[in-house]
């Protein structure tokens, strides 16, 4: 940890602790009323966040901010994981791992933050779940926001400004099996005054755990021939353990004035800064064949900032209202690792010095103008400009000197789209949209010792994507009273095309050496010639709401998808091993999906005050010119399933349990690999106590099945049979805090 940079924020904790403490308990002294805060706030909140489902022309789901913090997660993985859809790849209890929609990750999945994509190098852990107000999933594409999301959208709307001033602050500690404890604060502060209005959010959290523990085997076998056995070429264990210390905070202001309705405007920035330190050691162990060390000391630090600026301005125009938006971001990256290995040869020593940058601007318009009280056209664009620089120094990897690797990339993203929405009647509304969007990657890189050539490469892409939706509202009234109210049934339908572009590093002809240089873990090249994945889908739900606030939904979904990105690795003429992205032909991807849930005080007078709540999803999907039965796109989850409970009785306490399930998958890769990826079970759990008025204390613990998390591979190359499996430890991780809102 940068000791210099740290202290003076760490030395100004304790009386930032002081001073929030002492100004709630003189403000509770002087409330003259005493008891618990009603649990009748989160039925309200909760549904709110049903009621903007149900009343949406568009397919979404929207997840409130009482709901993100129910069971006092620090990481935003921990809350994903629960919602219907959503899974988080990785080991369970870990941060860090991909986020996917109906088991895809990859590029499938889009991540927006306030409707923009994240930026480059943006990793969704840095924003702690204090600082986010809604998070909503949207199932197909919408013509406002880029199209790729074959299989959908999360978009991560930051805190607003709320109605009424308020100060709010949270101390977290947080304890892993055989690690050390964590401590994390968090600080909201709100105000307004005349037309501004103003709020600040922050957290800071010490890091000291351990991050990885591993072990496993390789080998490699020569099948049967003929008259010669097979025979076992290397047999191989290997552990791995590595601990992380350091700390990470962020900061996101934001400032808004208002005029009128239609005259307004705000800005915002998003700070991240983060230090970590990696101490690792790995060990080798050859029944047969030599191990090419015996064991390896590793020492990492990374750190790394993150800088987002945002500019929103609305104004009337021409009937309507005009939005102009601005972003400016910067993600700044450093890291410096170094490996002492013990071979037979005696020590040898491996560094890797690498530092990036990826500095981005966005700006975007979009004109809104109401033709009648129900129908409203939308028509906008958006420009968005990244710079991507990398300088990469590796040596002891390969024979002779340090190997340089210095690359960047500039991409132009351009877009222009047009959508209407239009409740037709009461009972039927639509969604029409159609979005031009273009991705320009232009790359330069020096000429490498593995022949990349150097020079300048472009790679251009254009999508169009059209989007329509439909919803037909039927049955009972939701409330007899209120004819506004809607219908408690509902059917939706779409059909949209979406897209897939590559990632700007897959793009870049560069080779990147691996320490071990396996089958399973190659060298990575990436292919100037790649072509976006394109794809169309269609959609069908069906929607029940029920007159107390539940719901259930059931969702049938269908993608085809041309030009399949996969990974293809070789054994090159260097005798290293190397792995390239490669266009394949096409996918087909369908699926279900159910959610629901239901209070049982509001189906039966005397029920207990329980909230229910269940989500489950199957997907299948096939790739053409990969032999099956394991075909299946992009390592999918085959399926996910959540069920839970929240008890909130009019009172001090409330509680509540969930259990996640994902199970395990094999993909076949190309015709001579294959993966495989472990299932798991997660239960997670929360008991709140509301102690005083504004002061709750809240014991919560995720993954506390923690099963190990098994992974592996196979590939058969020039007749022998390469074999991985790896056993990832996973720990229950512990949370204890308190909250206080004055």
């Amino acid at each position: 940890m940068n000791t210099a940079r740290a202290l003076p924020l760490l030395s100004a904790l304790p009386a930032l602790l002081v001073f929030t403490c002492v100004g709630a308990l003189a403000q509770s002294a002087s409330q003259d009323d005493g008891t618990p805060a009603k649990s009748v706030e989160i039925t309200e909140k909760r549904s709110i966040d049903t009621d903007e489902r149900h009343d949406s022309t568009v397919a979404k789901i929207v997840v409130g901010h009482t709901e993100i913090m129910k069971y006092g997660d620090i990481n935003i993985g921990d809350v994903l994981k629960r919602l219907p859809g959503v899974t988080i790849g990785g080991a369970g209890g870990r941060t860090g791992g991909e986020i996917r929609m109906r088991g895809l990750g990859a590029g499938y999945t889009q991540i927006l933050i306030n409707g923009e994509p994240a930026p480059r190098g943006f990793a969704l852990d840095s924003i702690s779940p204090e600082l986010i107000e809604r998070i909503e999933i949207i199932r197909g594409p919408l013509a406002e926001y880029s199209a790729q999301a074959i299989a959908g959208t999360i978009n991560i709307v930051l805190r607003q400004v709320p109605p009424r001033r308020s100060r709010e602050l949270t101390l977290t500690e947080s304890l892993e099996d055989n690690a050390h404890p964590e401590t994390r604060l968090a600080y909201q502060y709100d105000n307004k005054a005349d037309k501004f209005s103003w709020l600040f959010s922050g957290t800071i959290k010490q890091m000291g755990q351990l991050e990885n523990k591993d072990y496993g085997t390789n080998t490699i076998v020569a099948p049967a021939n003929g008259n010669t056995p097979a025979a076992v070429l290397e047999d191989q264990s290997f552990t791995d353990h590595q601990y992380r210390t350091g700390y990470n905070m962020n900061i996101a202001p934001r400032l808004n004035w208002r005029g009128d309705e239609n005259n307004t405007a705000s800005v915002q920035l998003f700070a991240y800064r983060r230090e970590a330190t990696d101490d690792s050691t790995d060990t080798l162990s050859n029944s047969v064949g030599v191990a090419p060390y015996s064991t390896q000391a590793g020492h990492s630090h990374n750190d790394s900032d993150i800088y987002k600026l945002t500019i929103d301005r609305l104004l009337p125009l021409a009937g309507g209202s005009f939005t102009a938006k601005l972003s400016l971001s910067d993600f700044q990256s450093n890291v410096d690792t170094h490996y002492l290995q013990s071979t037979a040869g005696g020590p040898l020593g491996l560094e890797s010095d690498s530092n990036s940058r990826v500095a981005g601007a966005n700006t975007s318009g979009k004109w809104t103008y109401p033709l009648d009280d129900h129908n409203k056209f939308v028509t906008g664009y958006e420009g968005e400009w990244t710079r991507l620089t990398n300088d990469l120094l590796q040596s002891g990897y390969t024979p002779g000197g340090p190997v340089p690797n210095d690359t960047g990339a500039t991409i132009l993203r351009l877009a222009g789209y047009a959508q209407d929405e239009w409740n037709v009647s009461r009972q039927w509304g639509w969604y029409a949209g159609l979005r031009w969007e273009s991705i320009t990657t232009r790359s330069d890189l020096q000429s490498g010792e593995f022949g990349e050539s150097g020079g300048n490469v472009t790679n251009r892409s254009e999508v169009l994507s059209p989007s329509l939706q439909s919803v037909w509202r039927f049955g009972q009234p939701l409330d007899e009273r209120n004819p506004d109210s809607g219908y408690q049934d509902q059917l939706r339908w779409s059909l949209s095309r979406a897209y897939r572009a590559p990632a700007a590093g897959s793009l870049l002809p560069r080779v990147v050496l691996s320490t071990m240089n396996t089958a399973f873990q190659p060298d990575t090249e990436g292919n100037p010639n790649l072509r976006p994945e394109l794809s169309w889908g269609m959609e069908t739900a069906w929607e029940h709401y029920l007159k107390g606030g539940g719901m259930v939904s059931l969702n049938l979904f269908e993608r085809q998808v041309t030009n399949v990105i996969r990974t293809d690795t070789v054994l090159g003429a260097n005798g290293r091993w190397i792995s390239q992205p490669i266009n394949l032909d096409h996918a087909s991807l369908h699926g279900i999906e159910i959610d629901g849930k239901v209070r049982l005080d509001q189906l039966a007078e005397h029920a207990p005050p329980v909230e229910l709540h269940a989500n489950a999803a199957r997907y299948w999907s096939n790739v053409s010119g990969i032999p099956g039965p394991y075909n299946t796109l992009s390592a999918q989850t085959p399926a996910s399933a959540n069920a839970g409970f929240d008890y909130a009785p009019k009172g001090q306490w409330s509680m509540g349990a969930n259990l996640t399930w994902v199970p395990g998958a094999t993909t076949q890769l190309s015709p001579t690999q294959q993966s495989y990826t472990g299932g798991k079970t997660g239960i997670d759990g929360y008991v709140l106590w509301k102690f005083m008025p504004g002061w709750q204390a809240r014991l919560a613990a995720t993954n506390l099945w923690h099963p190990d998390f098994i992974t592996g591979g196979e590939n058969n190359y020039n007749g022998d049979i390469n074999s991985n499996t790896t056993v990832t430890h996973s720990w229950v991780n512990w949370v204890a805090s308190i909250n206080a809102k004055f």
